[in-house]
Protein backbone atom coordinates (compact mmCIF):
# COMPACT_ATOMS: atom_id res chain seq x y z
CA UNK A 1 0.00 0.00 0.00
CA UNK A 2 1.07 3.58 -0.23
CA UNK A 3 0.58 4.50 3.15
CA UNK A 4 2.85 1.84 3.96
CA UNK A 5 5.48 3.08 2.08
CA UNK A 6 4.94 6.59 3.64
CA UNK A 7 4.68 5.09 7.48
CA UNK A 8 6.17 1.38 7.66
CA UNK A 9 3.31 -1.02 9.32
CA UNK A 10 5.43 -1.47 12.21
CA UNK A 11 6.03 1.88 12.98
CA UNK A 12 4.87 3.04 16.75
CA UNK A 13 2.17 5.58 15.79
CA UNK A 14 1.06 6.16 19.67
CA UNK A 15 4.05 8.31 20.21
CA UNK A 16 3.23 10.19 16.91
CA UNK A 17 -0.13 10.81 18.35
CA UNK A 18 1.13 12.32 21.34
CA UNK A 19 3.70 14.50 19.43
CA UNK A 20 0.94 16.34 17.51
CA UNK A 21 -0.96 16.85 20.30
CA UNK A 22 1.68 18.40 21.92
CA UNK A 23 2.32 20.61 18.76
CA UNK A 24 -1.36 21.59 18.64
CA UNK A 25 -1.27 22.63 22.24
CA UNK A 26 1.91 24.42 21.69
CA UNK A 27 2.60 26.24 18.68
CA UNK A 28 -0.74 25.94 16.06
CA UNK A 29 -1.13 30.24 15.59
CA UNK A 30 -1.16 31.34 11.94
CA UNK A 31 0.93 34.22 10.19
CA UNK A 32 -2.15 36.40 10.14
CA UNK A 33 -3.04 35.52 14.25
CA UNK A 34 1.00 36.80 14.91
CA UNK A 35 0.97 39.89 12.36
CA UNK A 36 -2.83 41.26 13.33
CA UNK A 37 -1.54 44.56 14.51
CA UNK A 38 0.85 44.78 11.95
CA UNK A 39 -1.31 44.61 9.19
CA UNK A 40 -3.82 46.73 11.23
CA UNK A 41 -1.47 49.65 11.31
CA UNK A 42 -0.49 49.05 7.56
CA UNK A 43 -4.37 49.28 6.22
CA UNK A 44 -4.76 52.62 7.99
CA UNK A 45 -0.83 53.80 6.38
CA UNK A 46 1.06 54.24 9.57
CA UNK A 47 3.91 52.43 7.72
CA UNK A 48 7.07 53.02 10.19
CA UNK A 49 4.86 51.69 13.04
CA UNK A 50 4.13 48.57 10.63
CA UNK A 51 7.61 48.00 9.68
CA UNK A 52 8.20 47.89 13.83
CA UNK A 53 5.68 45.55 14.60
CA UNK A 54 6.73 43.07 11.59
CA UNK A 55 10.19 43.27 12.76
CA UNK A 56 9.05 42.85 16.46
CA UNK A 57 7.58 39.54 15.21
CA UNK A 58 10.80 38.26 12.98
CA UNK A 59 12.57 39.08 16.34
CA UNK A 60 10.42 37.19 18.65
CA UNK A 61 7.79 34.99 16.53
CA UNK A 62 9.25 34.05 12.75
CA UNK A 63 7.73 30.53 13.11
CA UNK A 64 8.28 29.76 9.26
CA UNK A 65 7.82 33.12 7.70
CA UNK A 66 11.12 34.69 7.74
CA UNK A 67 10.85 35.45 3.99
CA UNK A 68 7.41 36.54 4.46
CA UNK A 69 8.05 38.79 7.63
CA UNK A 70 11.36 40.24 5.58
CA UNK A 71 9.19 41.25 2.07
CA UNK A 72 6.80 42.93 4.52
CA UNK A 73 8.70 44.94 6.72
CA UNK A 74 10.90 45.87 3.61
CA UNK A 75 7.14 47.19 1.88
CA UNK A 76 6.55 49.36 5.03
CA UNK A 77 9.87 50.46 5.02
CA UNK A 78 9.90 51.46 1.88
CA UNK A 79 6.93 53.31 2.23
CA UNK A 80 8.22 54.97 5.40
CA UNK A 81 10.79 56.26 3.14
CA UNK A 82 13.16 54.15 4.92
CA UNK A 83 15.18 53.41 1.85
CA UNK A 84 18.37 51.60 3.71
CA UNK A 85 15.99 48.86 5.38
CA UNK A 86 14.14 48.19 2.78
CA UNK A 87 16.86 47.42 0.71
CA UNK A 88 17.89 44.99 3.59
CA UNK A 89 14.83 43.62 3.93
CA UNK A 90 14.33 42.90 0.39
CA UNK A 91 17.62 41.33 -0.36
CA UNK A 92 17.40 38.97 2.68
CA UNK A 93 14.49 37.94 1.04
CA UNK A 94 15.71 37.57 -2.00
CA UNK A 95 18.57 35.72 -1.07
CA UNK A 96 16.18 33.36 1.16
CA UNK A 97 13.92 33.00 -1.90
CA UNK A 98 16.76 31.67 -4.33
CA UNK A 99 17.80 29.31 -1.84
CA UNK A 100 13.99 28.24 -1.03
CA UNK A 101 13.52 27.41 -4.65
CA UNK A 102 17.26 25.32 -5.52
CA UNK A 103 16.67 23.40 -2.61
CA UNK A 104 14.62 19.92 -1.90
CA UNK A 105 11.41 20.88 -0.28
CA UNK A 106 10.42 19.43 2.94
CA UNK A 107 6.83 18.66 3.37
CA UNK A 108 6.99 15.57 5.93
CA UNK A 109 4.96 17.88 8.58
CA UNK A 110 2.55 19.39 5.85
CA UNK A 111 1.28 15.62 4.94
CA UNK A 112 0.06 15.10 8.79
CA UNK A 113 -1.43 18.79 9.81
CA UNK A 114 -1.02 21.94 7.62
CA UNK A 115 0.75 23.35 4.81
CA UNK A 116 1.73 26.47 7.30
CA UNK A 117 4.38 23.82 8.59
CA UNK A 118 6.38 24.42 5.79
CA UNK A 119 8.91 27.34 5.30
CA UNK A 120 6.62 30.01 3.44
CA UNK A 121 8.51 30.10 -0.01
CA UNK A 122 6.77 32.90 -2.10
CA UNK A 123 4.47 32.39 -5.06
CA UNK A 124 6.00 32.51 -8.26
CA UNK A 125 4.12 35.74 -9.17
CA UNK A 126 5.83 37.74 -6.02
CA UNK A 127 9.21 36.29 -6.38
CA UNK A 128 10.38 39.22 -9.08
CA UNK A 129 8.18 41.96 -7.08
CA UNK A 130 10.78 41.49 -4.46
CA UNK A 131 13.67 42.93 -6.34
CA UNK A 132 11.27 45.09 -8.20
CA UNK A 133 10.32 46.75 -4.87
CA UNK A 134 13.94 46.71 -3.97
CA UNK A 135 14.89 48.62 -7.29
CA UNK A 136 11.78 51.19 -6.68
CA UNK A 137 13.77 51.71 -3.10
CA UNK A 138 16.99 52.14 -4.59
CA UNK A 139 15.55 54.89 -7.10
CA UNK A 140 14.02 56.90 -4.41
CA UNK A 141 17.21 57.26 -2.50
CA UNK A 142 18.55 58.45 -5.82
CA UNK A 143 21.04 55.50 -6.51
CA UNK A 144 19.86 54.67 -10.48
CA UNK A 145 23.07 52.73 -10.48
CA UNK A 146 21.94 50.67 -7.54
CA UNK A 147 18.13 50.58 -8.89
CA UNK A 148 19.64 49.20 -12.52
CA UNK A 149 21.14 46.01 -10.80
CA UNK A 150 17.99 44.92 -9.22
CA UNK A 151 15.69 45.75 -12.37
CA UNK A 152 18.02 43.27 -14.13
CA UNK A 153 17.40 40.98 -11.22
CA UNK A 154 13.60 41.25 -11.31
CA UNK A 155 13.90 40.65 -15.18
CA UNK A 156 16.16 37.03 -14.21
CA UNK A 157 13.57 35.72 -11.46
CA UNK A 158 11.09 36.10 -13.54
CA UNK A 159 12.49 33.84 -16.34
CA UNK A 160 13.50 31.89 -13.82
CA UNK A 161 10.06 31.33 -12.65
CA UNK A 162 8.67 30.71 -16.07
CA UNK A 163 11.34 28.03 -16.81
CA UNK A 164 10.06 26.68 -13.36
CA UNK A 165 6.29 26.37 -14.15
CA UNK A 166 6.95 26.00 -17.58
CA UNK A 167 4.87 22.69 -17.88
CA UNK A 168 2.13 24.11 -15.75
CA UNK A 169 0.95 26.71 -18.52
CA UNK A 170 0.89 29.18 -15.93
CA UNK A 171 3.42 32.12 -17.11
CA UNK A 172 4.88 34.77 -14.56
CA UNK A 173 4.03 38.35 -15.59
CA UNK A 174 5.28 41.54 -13.24
CA UNK A 175 4.29 44.63 -15.59
CA UNK A 176 5.30 46.92 -12.81
CA UNK A 177 9.04 45.45 -12.91
CA UNK A 178 8.91 45.74 -16.41
CA UNK A 179 7.74 48.66 -16.99
CA UNK A 180 10.54 50.27 -14.31
CA UNK A 181 13.43 48.34 -15.91
CA UNK A 182 12.20 50.17 -19.21
CA UNK A 183 12.37 53.90 -17.50
CA UNK A 184 15.73 52.55 -16.08
CA UNK A 185 16.85 51.57 -18.92
CA UNK A 186 16.36 55.01 -20.89
CA UNK A 187 17.97 56.34 -18.10
CA UNK A 188 21.14 54.49 -19.21
CA UNK A 189 20.52 55.28 -23.10
CA UNK A 190 19.29 51.55 -23.70
CA UNK A 191 16.59 52.28 -25.53
CA UNK A 192 16.21 49.04 -27.49
CA UNK A 193 16.15 47.10 -23.99
CA UNK A 194 13.46 49.94 -23.02
CA UNK A 195 11.39 49.08 -26.16
CA UNK A 196 11.49 45.57 -25.46
CA UNK A 197 10.57 45.97 -21.93
CA UNK A 198 7.80 48.18 -22.62
CA UNK A 199 6.40 45.60 -25.38
CA UNK A 200 6.28 43.12 -22.29
CA UNK A 201 4.02 45.89 -20.45
CA UNK A 202 1.64 45.98 -23.22
CA UNK A 203 0.92 41.81 -23.09
CA UNK A 204 -0.24 42.07 -19.46
CA UNK A 205 -1.77 45.71 -19.73
CA UNK A 206 -4.91 47.34 -20.93
CA UNK A 207 -4.31 49.79 -23.74
CA UNK A 208 -3.61 53.59 -22.46
CA UNK A 209 -2.29 57.06 -23.25
CA UNK A 210 0.97 56.77 -21.12
CA UNK A 211 2.35 53.34 -22.62
CA UNK A 212 0.81 54.20 -26.16
CA UNK A 213 3.17 57.48 -26.06
CA UNK A 214 6.24 55.51 -24.85
CA UNK A 215 5.67 52.42 -28.18
CA UNK A 216 4.98 55.17 -30.10
CA UNK A 217 7.89 57.11 -29.69
CA UNK A 218 10.50 54.66 -28.99
CA UNK A 219 9.14 52.48 -32.46
CA UNK A 220 9.32 56.42 -34.45
CA UNK A 221 12.72 56.82 -33.24
CA UNK A 222 13.85 53.39 -34.65
CA UNK A 223 11.41 53.49 -37.52
CA UNK A 224 9.83 50.31 -36.96
CA UNK A 225 7.23 51.30 -38.93
CA UNK A 226 5.23 47.98 -38.64
CA UNK A 227 5.46 48.26 -34.84
CA UNK A 228 4.55 51.94 -35.08
CA UNK A 229 1.43 50.92 -37.40
CA UNK A 230 0.28 48.53 -35.06
CA UNK A 231 0.92 50.89 -32.13
CA UNK A 232 -1.70 53.66 -33.68
CA UNK A 233 -4.19 51.33 -34.23
CA UNK A 234 -4.62 50.46 -31.03
CA UNK A 235 -3.50 53.58 -29.14
CA UNK A 236 -4.32 55.78 -31.63
CA UNK A 237 -2.62 58.55 -33.74
CA UNK A 238 -0.85 60.21 -30.47
CA UNK A 239 1.52 63.40 -30.84
CA UNK A 240 4.06 61.96 -27.97
CA UNK A 241 7.24 64.25 -27.95
CA UNK A 242 10.06 62.67 -29.79
CA UNK A 243 12.40 63.44 -26.90
CA UNK A 244 10.36 64.28 -23.66
CA UNK A 245 14.17 64.64 -22.01
CA UNK A 246 15.96 67.33 -23.30
CA UNK A 247 17.63 70.29 -23.09
CA UNK A 248 14.91 73.18 -20.90
CA UNK A 249 12.59 69.91 -20.10
CA UNK A 250 12.85 66.94 -17.82
CA UNK A 251 10.26 64.35 -16.79
CA UNK A 252 8.14 63.77 -13.92
CA UNK A 253 7.30 59.79 -13.32
CA UNK A 254 4.64 58.89 -10.77
CA UNK A 255 3.64 55.15 -9.44
CA UNK A 256 0.64 55.25 -7.99
CA UNK A 257 -0.31 51.86 -6.00
CA UNK A 258 -3.72 51.68 -4.62
CA UNK A 259 -5.74 49.27 -2.53
CA UNK A 260 -4.48 46.30 -0.68
CA UNK A 261 -4.32 42.48 -1.72
CA UNK A 262 -6.41 40.16 -1.31
CA UNK A 263 -6.24 37.69 1.76
CA UNK A 264 -6.23 34.39 1.84
CA UNK A 265 -8.81 33.12 4.06
CA UNK A 266 -9.86 29.77 4.65
CA UNK A 267 -13.96 29.12 4.23
CA UNK A 268 -13.92 25.87 5.48
CA UNK A 269 -12.40 23.35 8.58
CA UNK A 270 -13.55 20.31 6.41
CA UNK A 271 -11.25 21.28 2.82
CA UNK A 272 -8.18 23.19 4.03
CA UNK A 273 -8.38 25.01 0.80
CA UNK A 274 -7.98 28.71 0.65
CA UNK A 275 -9.62 31.39 -0.99
CA UNK A 276 -8.82 35.34 -1.54
CA UNK A 277 -11.16 38.28 -0.90
CA UNK A 278 -10.63 41.01 -1.89
CA UNK A 279 -10.14 44.31 -0.01
CA UNK A 280 -12.47 47.21 -0.46
CA UNK A 281 -10.67 50.60 -2.55
CA UNK A 282 -12.43 53.83 -3.37
CA UNK A 283 -9.36 54.73 -6.00
CA UNK A 284 -9.55 53.49 -9.46
CA UNK A 285 -6.73 55.79 -11.23
CA UNK A 286 -5.25 59.71 -10.58
CA UNK A 287 -4.90 62.81 -12.61
CA UNK A 288 -1.57 64.34 -12.49
CA UNK A 289 -1.60 68.34 -12.10
CA UNK A 290 1.62 70.58 -12.34
CA UNK A 291 0.79 73.93 -11.60
CA UNK A 292 -2.36 73.65 -11.84
CA UNK A 293 -2.46 72.06 -14.94
CA UNK A 294 -3.62 68.70 -16.00
CA UNK A 295 -0.90 66.71 -17.47
CA UNK A 296 -1.29 63.11 -16.74
CA UNK A 297 -3.84 60.55 -16.36
CA UNK A 298 -3.17 57.26 -14.61
CA UNK A 299 -2.01 53.99 -16.43
CA UNK A 300 -2.82 50.63 -14.61
CA UNK A 301 0.51 48.60 -15.00
CA UNK A 302 -0.24 45.64 -12.32
CA UNK A 303 -3.45 44.46 -11.13
CA UNK A 304 -1.82 42.12 -8.19
CA UNK A 305 -5.07 41.22 -7.19
CA UNK A 306 -5.85 39.22 -10.60
CA UNK A 307 -2.25 38.00 -10.38
CA UNK A 308 -2.95 36.63 -6.91
CA UNK A 309 -6.27 35.14 -8.33
CA UNK A 310 -4.30 33.56 -11.60
CA UNK A 311 -2.18 31.92 -9.07
CA UNK A 312 -4.12 30.20 -7.17
CA UNK A 313 -6.56 29.32 -9.56
CA UNK A 314 -3.36 27.63 -11.32
CA UNK A 315 -2.60 25.79 -8.20
CA UNK A 316 -6.21 24.55 -7.29
CA UNK A 317 -6.08 20.84 -9.28
CA UNK A 318 -2.89 20.49 -7.28
CA UNK A 319 -4.26 21.38 -3.78
CA UNK A 320 -7.13 19.25 -4.30
CA UNK A 321 -5.61 15.98 -5.39
CA UNK A 322 -3.17 16.90 -2.44
CA UNK A 323 -5.92 17.48 0.18
CA UNK A 324 -7.87 13.90 -0.78
CA UNK A 325 -4.85 12.30 -0.42
CA UNK A 326 -3.86 13.90 2.97
CA UNK A 327 -7.59 13.32 4.30
CA UNK A 328 -7.08 9.76 2.94
CA UNK A 329 -3.65 9.46 4.53
CA UNK A 330 -4.78 10.91 8.01
CA UNK A 331 -8.06 8.65 8.38
CA UNK A 332 -5.57 5.48 8.05
CA UNK A 333 -2.90 6.75 10.10
CA UNK A 334 -6.01 7.44 13.01
CA UNK A 335 -7.29 4.16 12.56
CA UNK A 336 -3.48 2.85 13.64
CA UNK A 337 -3.28 4.96 16.26
CA UNK A 338 -6.30 3.14 17.90
CA UNK A 339 -5.88 0.20 16.86
CA UNK A 340 -2.24 -0.23 18.44
CA UNK A 341 -3.84 1.84 21.37
CA UNK A 342 -6.62 -0.77 21.27
CA UNK A 343 -8.75 2.21 21.74
CA UNK A 344 -11.71 3.71 19.83
CA UNK A 345 -11.70 6.93 21.93
CA UNK A 346 -8.05 7.30 20.41
CA UNK A 347 -8.85 6.74 17.31
CA UNK A 348 -11.70 9.58 17.91
CA UNK A 349 -9.15 12.33 19.61
CA UNK A 350 -6.70 11.68 16.60
CA UNK A 351 -9.29 12.50 14.00
CA UNK A 352 -10.54 15.41 16.24
CA UNK A 353 -6.81 16.66 16.12
CA UNK A 354 -6.20 16.07 12.65
CA UNK A 355 -9.85 17.78 12.08
CA UNK A 356 -8.67 20.78 14.65
CA UNK A 357 -5.20 21.45 12.10
CA UNK A 358 -6.97 20.86 8.91
CA UNK A 359 -5.34 24.44 7.79
CA UNK A 360 -4.93 26.17 4.66
CA UNK A 361 -2.43 28.31 3.77
CA UNK A 362 -2.96 31.21 4.25
CA UNK A 363 0.23 33.30 3.99
CA UNK A 364 0.79 35.81 1.68
CA UNK A 365 2.05 39.36 0.79
CA UNK A 366 -0.31 41.33 2.63
CA UNK A 367 1.46 45.05 2.35
CA UNK A 368 1.20 44.45 -1.32
CA UNK A 369 -0.98 46.89 -2.98
CA UNK A 370 -4.22 45.81 -5.18
CA UNK A 371 -3.39 48.18 -8.44
CA UNK A 372 -0.20 49.75 -10.10
CA UNK A 373 -0.42 52.69 -11.78
CA UNK A 374 1.98 55.25 -13.57
CA UNK A 375 1.73 58.74 -14.50
CA UNK A 376 4.75 60.54 -16.76
CA UNK A 377 4.77 63.96 -17.95
CA UNK A 378 7.70 65.88 -19.96
CA UNK A 379 7.39 69.42 -18.44
CA UNK A 380 9.82 72.03 -18.10
CA UNK A 381 12.73 72.25 -16.09
CA UNK A 382 12.76 74.20 -12.81
CA UNK A 383 10.49 74.00 -9.93
CA UNK A 384 6.60 72.64 -10.13
CA UNK A 385 3.92 72.14 -7.72
CA UNK A 386 2.37 69.09 -8.39
CA UNK A 387 -0.91 67.35 -7.10
CA UNK A 388 -2.42 63.99 -7.58
CA UNK A 389 -6.53 63.46 -8.02
CA UNK A 390 -7.12 60.42 -6.76
CA UNK A 391 -10.17 59.56 -9.03
CA UNK A 392 -12.86 56.59 -7.67
CA UNK A 393 -14.55 53.86 -10.26
CA UNK A 394 -17.20 56.27 -11.52
CA UNK A 395 -14.58 58.51 -12.65
CA UNK A 396 -14.86 61.32 -10.23
CA UNK A 397 -12.30 63.12 -7.86
CA UNK A 398 -12.44 62.19 -4.10
CA UNK A 399 -9.15 63.11 -2.53
CA UNK A 400 -6.56 65.69 -3.49
CA UNK A 401 -2.61 64.39 -2.71
CA UNK A 402 -0.34 67.46 -2.48
CA UNK A 403 3.33 66.37 -3.63
CA UNK A 404 5.20 69.71 -2.95
CA UNK A 405 7.44 71.50 -4.94
CA UNK A 406 8.91 68.73 -7.45
CA UNK A 407 12.37 70.36 -9.08
CA UNK A 408 12.22 68.65 -12.75
CA UNK A 409 15.74 68.57 -14.20
CA UNK A 410 16.68 70.23 -16.92
CA UNK A 411 17.73 67.53 -19.38
CA UNK A 412 16.55 64.37 -16.88
CA UNK A 413 14.21 62.95 -14.77
CA UNK A 414 12.26 62.88 -11.63
CA UNK A 415 10.54 59.93 -9.92
CA UNK A 416 7.79 59.97 -7.13
CA UNK A 417 5.91 56.73 -5.63
CA UNK A 418 2.70 57.29 -3.87
CA UNK A 419 0.95 54.76 -2.06
CA UNK A 420 -3.05 55.21 -1.22
CA UNK A 421 -4.61 52.18 0.91
CA UNK A 422 -8.45 53.51 -0.26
Amino acid sequence: MLSDRILPSRFPLVPVFLGLMAFWATGCTTFLDRTTEARHAASVGSWDRAAGLFEEVLETRPGREKILLHMEAGLCRLYAGDYDEAIAHLRAADNATEAAYTRVHQQAGSLLLTDNLIDYRPPPFEVPLINSYSALAFVLKGDWAGAFVEARRANLRMDQMRIYLEESGYRVSNPFGSYLSGVLYEMQGELDEAYLDYKEVDRWTEGSPVLGRDLIRLSRYFRFTDDLAAWEAKYGALEPETQPVRPGYGELIVFLEVGASPLKMQPSMIVAIPELVSMPRRTAGGVLRVDGEDVSTACRLADLDRAAREQLDAQMAAMAAKQFAVTAGKIYIADRVGNEANSDLATFMMLALFAATNQADTRSWTTLPAQVHVLRASLPAGERQVTLDLVDHAGWPWKTLDLGVVKIPDNGRVLRSVREQM
